[in-house]
């Protein structure tokens, strides 16, 4: 199994929110593993032409017949925030799917001089059968990245969903 990080790439279209206090509230969002209370947040095409995944900063984002797509297989993993582009759907994906599967002693790690707690991952080496049947996950070390295995990419290439790219994080060569 190999593991990825998703981003949008830059054929992608970039979403911009009419309201600059709105990254507030999306900053707010992520946190939290559940977001009940969430209203849609208004937004516009800042430039280019919106098709599959959309450019929203460093957050997963998807047009709404994307999203009709990956629903099923993501509905476990994913809480979709939606916003309105233009009165259209779309959806900021917020990865739910906090899985500890980080392997410290396989990683090249950053450690506090103080008191030797771990403060930052420099190559990553995961323990992979914890990831069986997973698309989409984050990890507890750096909740704020996103990763996709290999069924996660086999899913958008098959789908043939647009403006999404992947590579692979800095792994551990020990």
């Amino acid at each position: 199994m190999e593991i990825w990080i998703p981003f949008a790439n830059n054929h992608s279209a970039v979403i911009n929110f009419n309201e600059p206090r709105d990254w507030d509230k999306i900053e707010a969002a992520l946190v939290r593993p559940i977001n009940a209370g969430w209203q849609p947040l208004d937004a516009h095409i800042g430039k280019g032409v919106p098709d599959g995944f959309v450019y929203v900063g460093g957050i997963l984002a998807c047009d709404g017949p994307t999203w009709g797509f990956l629903e099923d297989s993501l509905k476990n993993e994913v809480e979709p925030l939606p916003i309105s582009v233009n009165s259209e759907p779309y959806f900021l994906l917020h990865v739910t799917n906090m899985i500890p599967c980080l392997n410290v002693q396989g990683s090249k790690v950053l450690r506090s001089p103080t008191d030797d707690s771990l403060m930052g991952v420099i190559h990553y080496g995961f323990d992979e059968y914890l990831l069986e049947n997973v698309f989409l996950f984050s990890i507890p070390e750096n909740p704020q990245q996103i990763f996709a295995t290999s069924l996660f990419k086999t899913l958008i290439e098959n789908k043939e969903i647009h403006n999404l790219d992947f590579q692979h994080p800095p792994y551990s060569m020990s």
